[in-house]
């Protein structure tokens, strides 16, 4: 088959772009907060300016994001893998200025073309469309190269595009009206979708489905879930990079913490040298990230934290470091993470989360437990590894319990309760 990507909100998160990006530019015009007025992938509308404010967005911020602005993950492999397969994949893009035929135009391209080949992006064909005709020039290419599936995010080129191929809409907040498409969140649908039409589907279940299920429906359906997240394109070659670097940092983390803030750790060995495991601990301070990074060295475990951090002063660090970033607020987000999590320890990378899902300040040990780390341990079949940091003046006493695993026909409510209770009662000892 011929598949054709667009870049820019399919193979970045241009939303989320918009959003922080446009957020701090008109704020800091404002000299007050300020946030969007409506769901637009245009920078101007969504934030209630004119076209000139806009010009002026992209003059401080395009060379930047041309050349430095993180792919989604999963992507570059998953293009890969569909190649691998035989299929035919071109880009097609209408990156700001990137068509036109000046010394920016060639710029513009040169940084495009850089950017895919840095973060591993193979193709067989790019093209550069206008902004002013992009439906139309989309849809006359689409023609020439004879596309079958188009993975677009602007409704305009959707509604045109749906008319002569099938569309899969990576979801934003300007699309999510659209119609006569398949809306899709990460590249692990993408490449389920375009498999299925190919060799039969896997329906995924929600919650209710799976409560509805009898005890073999259900053994025989994870089994199913799970075969479904091995076969979604991985990139095993991201992980192990991002854990000798862990490697690296961890080694002066180490010494800074026992000079400054000396830790002690108990049963520790539960730990050493696990693969496919999920560490789950408790969260009261900024410094429990790097601490589990030092007591966790020998796993190299990825981390799950707040977006907020993903642009700061120490966010590209944070993305060297292997961070899977999660938008609270965003339940698309929560499932994307979700996705790449249970992909993680499946491909026997370690998974460390705060299932209190925020900072701790209260006078309570702990804060009500989220669901979603116990189902992604019965998910995956991976044990859960409960952590307990608690401080005492300048020191730090870390404390490991003893493994837990939820089964398939477990009640998570259940076991969270259980494990919550758990962890109190080992916080309580220290």
């Amino acid at each position: 088959m011929n598949i054709a990507f667009d870049i820019d909100g399919v193979l970045t998160d241009f939303e989320y772009f918009l959003d922080y990006f446009g957020s701090k530019y008109f704020s800091k015009i404002e000299k007050k907060k300020v946030s969007k007025v409506t769901a637009s992938s245009s920078i101007s509308e969504r934030f209630g300016y004119s076209k000139e404010w806009e010009r002026k967005f992209y003059a401080k911020y395009l060379f930047w994001y041309a050349r430095k602005y993180p792919i989604r993950e999963n992507a570059a492999e998953t293009i890969r893998c569909l190649r691998k397969e035989g299929h035919k994949v071109y880009l097609i893009t209408a990156r700001v200025l990137a068509n036109r035929k000046d010394l920016m135009g060639t710029w513009i391209r040169h940084c495009v073309q850089r950017w895919l080949k840095k973060n591993g992006v193979t193709y067989d064909g790019i093209y550069y469309v206008s902004l002013e005709d992009c439906a139309k020039e989309k849809e006359k290419l689409s023609r020439e190269l004879k596309i079958d599936y188009f993975v677009e995010d602007e409704p305009k080129n959707i509604q045109v595009l749906s008319e002569i191929c099938k569309v899969l809409c990576m979801s934003a907040d300007y699309n999510e009206e659209m119609e006569n498409c398949v809306h899709v969140i990460d590249f692990g649908e993408i490449y389920r979708i375009i498999q299925s039409s190919e060799n039969g589907g896997f329906s995924l279940l929600d919650y209710k489905e799976r409560d509805i299920l009898g005890a073999e429906e259900k053994e025989e359906y994870f089994q199913k879930l799970k075969k479904y997240y091995n076969d979604i394109p991985f990139d095993q070659m991201y992980l192990k990079k991002k854990e000798k670097y862990i490697q690296r940092v961890v080694a002066v983390w180490k010494r800074l913490f026992k000079v400054v803030y000396p830790f002690t750790v108990v049963e520790g060995e539960i730990a050493d040298n696990t693969k496919g495991c999920l560490f789950i601990c408790n969260h009261r301070s900024v410094l429990d990230v790097p601490l589990c990074y030092c007591i966790l060295n020998k796993t190299k475990a990825r981390i799950i934290t707040k977006r907020e951090f993903e642009f700061s002063l120490i966010g590209n660090f944070m993305r060297k470091l292997g961070i899977i970033f999660l938008n609270r607020e965003d339940k698309k987000s929560g499932k994307i993470t979700q996705n790449l999590i249970i992909q993680t320890l499946l491909h026997g990378g370690n998974v460390l989360m705060f299932p209190e899902g925020t900072r701790n300040r209260t006078e309570n040990a702990l804060l009500p437990f989220k669901m979603g780390a116990f189902y992604m341990a019965q998910v995956t079949g991976a044990p859960i590894v409960p952590i307990v940091i608690r401080k005492n003046g300048r020191k730090y006493d870390v404390v490991f319990g003893e493994k837990v695993y939820v089964g398939v026909m477990d009640e998570l409510e259940k076991v969270k309760e259980a494990v919550q209770k758990y962890i109190e009662k080992m916080y309580m000892k220290i």
